[in-house]
């Protein structure tokens, strides 16, 4: 059982890690100061003299089409989107945006082309999440506009999270918790290993231990491809049969295959005493040497070798040993030999 264990909960760490290391936000809000007299300069102020030809000529056409002539029509303009300011907002945070758009200030971390990114659902901006969500909805804008302390902010409103340029430190907030989820599976993973040790014929546990990371690793890679591929962790969530369940699924078939490692790190066989042991992944039987009518060879079919012993008991059954793989076997093996139930031959209809 302490097999079964061990790999589930190597299983089990590594998942968590993929998960912490590919969780993202629902929804995420980018946020930013903006001054509209400098923008309305920007967009429609004096060209610069050495744009000309066809494309300056183009410029110049959209900019005498789309200008709205002041900077009072334009600010006006953008703000028929429009969303109320949450009152709890501190004081300083117009501020403290402008500070993180030149590398300063408590948000600079989390500033990327223009704009600074949170979480939806995060204290700060969790109360105007759903209006900016229903302009998005009413108007097609993915941004809308707020006065707040006499300064102009611009939202910015991110459905899809892994489709924006937010920072990793925001898109992904809990992956520097995974290095620990990994650290710390493998440390309990290599603590228990010990205990699976024993006495007696078994499977190599250092093999094992091999396999079982080449099984573990990539069922928590396939477990947490979904949530990276996706928009966001909860659209994976939300449409698992839209392709996750096909990932998912490899992550099934690797954890079926580390209970069969499971149950070939607690098969043992032994002699204690006047008795077979037999252990497995659920229990121990135990055989006294006087219910053994026989021991024979079985072949494994082409070129009639050896693969490993068949153990006939006196109330007719028979307990299949193959010796494959094993350690420590070859004592048993002469010990049924000396015992004198070992036959030479291999016996023929044992099943």
């Amino acid at each position: 059982m302490i097999a079964l264990i061990q790999r589930l909960l190597l299983l089990g760490g590594l998942c968590a890690a993929a998960w912490d290391f590919t969780y993202s936000p629902p929804q995420l809000v980018a946020a930013r100061a903006i001054d509209a007299k400098a923008e309305y300069l920007k967009r429609y102020g004096p060209v610069p003299r050495y744009r000309f030809g066809a494309m300056g000529a183009a410029e110049a056409l959209i900019r005498q089409e789309t200008n709205p002539g002041s900077v009072e029509a334009y600010r006006a303009g953008l703000f028929k989107r429009t969303v109320a300011a949450d009152p709890s907002w501190p004081a300083g945070l117009v501020a403290d945006l402008v500070a993180a758009a030149k590398g300063g200030g408590p948000y600079a971390e989390r500033f990327a082309k223009s704009y600074v990114y949170f979480a939806a659902g995060e204290p700060l901006f969790a109360g105007i999440a759903p209006q900016l969500r229903e302009s998005l909805k009413k108007t097609g804008y993915l941004n809308a506009y707020c006065e707040t302390g006499g300064r102009d902010m611009e939202f910015m409103y991110h459905a899809e999270p892994h489709s924006s340029s937010a920072p990793v430190g925001v898109l992904f907030p809990q992956r520097g918790r995974a290095w620990l989820w990994v650290a710390g599976t493998l440390g309990a993973y290599l603590l228990l290993l010990p205990l699976t040790r024993g006495s007696g014929a078994h499977h190599d546990l250092a093999a094992l231990a091999a396999l079982d990371l080449l099984c573990a690793f990539p069922a928590a890679f396939f477990f947490g491809l979904p949530f990276r591929v996706c928009d966001s962790t909860q659209a994976a969530l939300d449409d698992p049969l839209g392709g996750p369940v096909w990932s998912w699924a490899v992550t099934a078939v690797l954890a079926l295959a580390l209970i069969g490692l499971a149950r070939r790190a607690a098969w043992r066989l032994e002699v204690d005493g006047q008795t077979l042991k037999l252990s497995t992944l659920f229990g121990t039987q135990q055989i006294p040497l006087s219910a053994i009518a026989r021991v024979a060879l079985h072949e494994a079919g082409e070129g009639n070798d050896f693969s490993g012993i068949d153990i006939r008991l006196a109330d007719g059954r028979v307990v299949a040993v193959d010796w494959t793989g094993l350690a420590d076997f070859l004592p048993i093996f002469d010990y049924f030999r000396r015992y004198g139930v070992l036959q030479a031959k291999p016996a023929t209809n044992l099943s």
